[in-house]
């Protein structure tokens, strides 16, 4: 029997589960949690220590579970642009700087002056998520903690070199977050020099490794901690949203997969170059050798929908089910209620991270319901927005493939699903990111040939499901309206998002 050992560190959760390679099929899982600190309005900040502590604790009850605690490989997907600054033993001198985090806004403007070809692959300038502004971030603002942090990495590098003791990076995260040039495949000094960053280059992991390649042994140490018998092969993985790619076997052009969860994303593959104003790419051999990735979708989703239920209302996980089922019931219910969805900025197609969320429309006679309709609503309609902007530029799907924390709300997919007006392959009960992880496994234990020979053996199953008509008509109707209120509110929201910088 070949298993893998798959690892997806989440934004508040790592999940851990089992890949048995006879089986072709994800035969365990196990979850645990850890916490996100807030100190600013924009912040978010997590303690590397407790990643480490909640996939000990996941791992071992998994094998408790299982009765399993042999495998021939592990692999580790990460959020993307979680950046840890530590030094080489892996000491942390801060938190880590969590992946939605909107404070390096400023540096990541600067981004927007640079003159190097390799910013041709994500449209001109970094977001501020990623680290190469949250890096200049930090050098302004903590020159101390700058000064000694040795390494500058993603939480992917931070979890890989406590497994094996060897600091490399993705390539993968590094193509898309790190203006790496992936053709050249070399760290662009002359490019961190403009951005007055320079050192960076010396501080971040200089092996930098496909998806799919061994790095070392699991050490000694670490099985031991784990619960482990032997001392499994770690597999490079990536970003977790990416990963997921491999896991549904969307890895070809004309396929897509929309991951709905925390943020939203939405991920494709060209066959050739293609400039795509407000889209992040399209990246050069990011997964995949002569293929172009790129990147769009919505910062925040799942959590503005997490925070109105959690923080305002305060319902009961039953009174949002039940909610939930009103929704299905009354699909219109915010029909006459507008929200914008840029309640963490927005990635795609405007770019900007002081864009904030609003609702209007309001009258004495809303209630919860109907507010709760409108974010709903809300979040559909950015999607449907960038699926519109895609349109406009000629990029089609054949095949979209949805899956995540979407896919237990049934209100949220049925409105996402008439928003896009696609039929679409859903999975619902597969985690794509820990099947990605076996399948890159798969390809490091030689059992298959390529990544995408892997993606075919291991994509899970799924379900086909039709755009409901009258609620597709509904979102054409009022798409409009939507970028209407967004351009008339442009600039009262980037007022607010400079008062919140000083708040």
């Amino acid at each position: 029997m070949t298993l893998s050992l798959n690892l997806d560190f989440g934004t508040g959760s790592v999940r851990a589960g089992i890949y048995d390679f006879t089986r072709s099929k994800l035969v365990d899982s196990e979850e645990a949690p850890y916490e996100t600190f807030y100190p600013r309005i924009g912040w978010a900040e997590q303690d590397p220590n407790e990643w480490v502590a909640a996939m000990v604790k996941c791992v071992r009850t998994l094998l408790h579970k299982s009765k399993e605690n042999e495998f021939e490989a592990i692999c580790v997907s990460t959020t993307s642009s979680t950046v840890v600054s530590c030094d080489s033993l892996g000491q942390c001198n801060r938190n880590a700087i969590l992946w939605m985090d909107a404070r390096a806004t400023y540096e990541s403007k600067l981004t927007e002056n640079t003159d190097h070809p390799v910013m041709d692959f994500c449209g001109g300038s970094d977001a501020s998520e990623w680290l190469v502004p949250k890096a200049m971030w930090i050098k302004k603002n903590e020159p101390e903690i700058w000064q000694k942090s040795e390494m500058i990495c993603e939480a992917l590098d931070y979890i890989n070199f406590r497994l094996t003791g060897l600091w490399c990076g993705s390539k993968l995260n590094a193509t898309c977050k790190w203006n790496y040039d992936s053709v050249n495949e070399t760290l662009v000094y002359d490019l961190f020099d403009q951005l007055s960053i320079s050192d960076l280059i010396s501080k971040l992991p200089q092996n930098i490794l496909p998806v799919g390649t061994p790095i070392s042994r699991l050490t000694k140490k670490m099985a031991s901690i784990l619960g482990l018998k032997n001392r499994p092969i770690v597999v490079q993985g990536g970003i977790d949203a990416h990963m997921a790619m491999l896991g549904c076997n969307s890895l070809m052009p004309g396929g897509m997969l929309f991951i709905g969860g925390t943020s939203n994303v939405q991920l494709f593959q060209l066959s050739q170059p293609k400039q795509l104003p407000g889209f992040w790419g399209p990246y050069p051999n990011a997964i995949i050798r002569n293929k172009w990735l790129v990147e769009c979708g919505q910062v925040a989703a799942g959590s503005q929908i997490d925070w109105l239920v959690n923080k305002i209302f305060k319902w009961t996980k039953t009174e949002h089910k039940q909610m939930i089922q009103t929704l299905l019931n009354a699909p219109n219910l915010g029909s006459d209620l507008l929200a914008l969805d840029f309640w963490m900025g927005n990635r795609t197609p405007y770019r900007n991270s002081n864009l904030r969320g609003s609702i209007t429309g309001l009258t004495l006679g809303h209630d919860q319901k109907h507010i709760y309709a409108a974010f709903i609503d809300s979040i559909s309609l950015g999607t449907k927005n960038i699926f519109s902007h895609l349109d406009a530029l000629g990029i089609g799907f054949n095949d979209c493939v949805i899956a995540g924390g979407i896919t237990k709300n049934e209100a949220w997919l049925t409105a996402t699903i008439a928003a896009i007006n696609k039929r679409v392959r859903v999975v619902k009960n597969d985690n794509l990111t820990l099947i990605g992880n076996a399948a890159a496994c798969g390809l490091a234990c030689g059992l298959y040939e390529s990544l995408d020979t892997s993606a075919k053996a291991l994509q899970a199953d799924s379900i086909l499901i039709e755009p409901s008509k009258s609620l597709a008509d509904q979102y054409n109707e009022f798409l409009p309206i939507y970028q209407q209120y967004k351009d008339g509110s442009f600039s009262t929201m980037i007022e607010l998002a400079k008062r919140q910088e000083t708040s």
